[in-house]
């Protein structure tokens, strides 16, 4: 059963942010499709991936984006890709119709297996964008933040990094540095989980096309 994982901006601050690399280790690959049902300007949105994308390779991750305008085919896009690949669908929408005003975007996590879909709430994140980092940044972000998520399984928040889940201005000033990371552990976590992925969505593909012979 799917789960939603809520991500806010409020006025507690949980804890310190480690700002870590991970040099040294194989990269995995995941596909996010963006659906910019806000009509995020493609300029902004080229950015804000740009900020999502440094998060990723910092984490061992590297990232392949497709972009899919608002008033695009309803298939999610995943469908186009290599049956192994791992592929996170984030919905890019105005606002929340039913969740608080301060709440940034929501991933369905799984508690067996790897979930797919997050939304992204562009109203709030672009009314948090200011002189340290714009709007485009906080997008980038909360994007990662909501694709963590996906990528990291149930009860992955944490009190340290990009996972936390409750922002407010320390988190944004470290996201203006390029310091809002996934912690070590994360990452490696999240990159065994991709291959996981990867190693059954092949055994599944290969053992469909051997039923069919």
């Amino acid at each position: 059963m799917a789960k939603k994982v809520f991500l806010v901006f409020c006025g507690v601050v949980l804890g310190t942010v480690l700002g870590l690399g991970q040099e040294g280790v194989e990269s995995s690959t995941v596909v996010f499709s963006i659906h910019n049902e806000a009509g995020v300007p493609a300029n902004d949105l080229d950015r804000a991936e740009q900020f999502a994308t440094q998060v990723y390779e910092k984490a061992g991750v590297s990232v392949r984006w497709l972009n899919r305008p608002a008033g695009s085919s309803k298939e999610d896009g995943c469908g186009d890709l290599s049956e192994q690949v791992v592929c996170v669908v984030v919905s890019i929408v105005p606002k929340s119709s039913g969740s608080g005003g301060d709440v940034l975007g929501v991933a369905f996590s799984v508690r067996e297996g790897m979930g797919k879909f997050a939304t992204v709430f562009y109203g709030r994140v672009r009314d948090l964008g200011g002189q340290r980092l714009s709007s485009a940044g906080v997008l980038g972000f909360v994007i990662a933040h909501e694709a963590g998520h996906i990528l990291l399984g149930a009860n992955s928040h944490s009190s340290l990094g990009i996972m936390q889940p409750c922002w407010e201005s320390p988190q944004l000033r470290k996201a203006s540095m390029g310091n809002l990371l996934f912690t070590p552990e994360q990452a490696e976590r999240m990159r065994q989980r991709i291959r996981e992925t990867e190693r059954k969505k092949l055994e599944m593909t290969m053992r469909a096309k051997a039923e069919l012979r």
